[in-house]
């Protein structure tokens, strides 16, 4: 796992993958670090957290192989979103406490 701004460096037009949800208490980074690992990329990888315009809060996981960002996408069963420019492709999903737990729950 990179930095975000050393991937962004390295890999300016990644694969993103972001989850939403409100604000809460699970802590959603350490959960999507534990999947990612236990998916075994085979390429380079970055995780950010904002809050957007709503306050909505943002996990943002960079690839930058479209095939780790696709794999991500299927388990967190994530939908294409819109087309930005910065990135090569990107994909959304619900982060909401009952997707939080079906991931710890696979995880153990």
């Amino acid at each position: 796992m990179l930095t975000w701004n050393d991937m962004i460096d390295l890999f300016p037009a990644g694969h993103l993958v972001t989850g939403v949800h409100p604000p809460d208490k699970l802590n959603r980074v350490k959960l999507l670090i534990r999947l990612v690992d236990a998916m075994e990329p085979h390429g380079e990888w970055a995780i950010r957290t904002s809050i957007d315009p709503h306050g909505e809060n943002i996990v943002q996981v960079l690839f930058e192989r479209k095939e780790d960002a696709e794999r991500l996408g299927e388990a967190v069963q994530a939908r294409q979103s819109g087309t930005y420019p910065r990135w090569a492709s990107q994909r959304v999903f619900g982060f909401d406490k009952p997707v939080a737990r079906k991931i710890a729950a696979v995880l153990g």
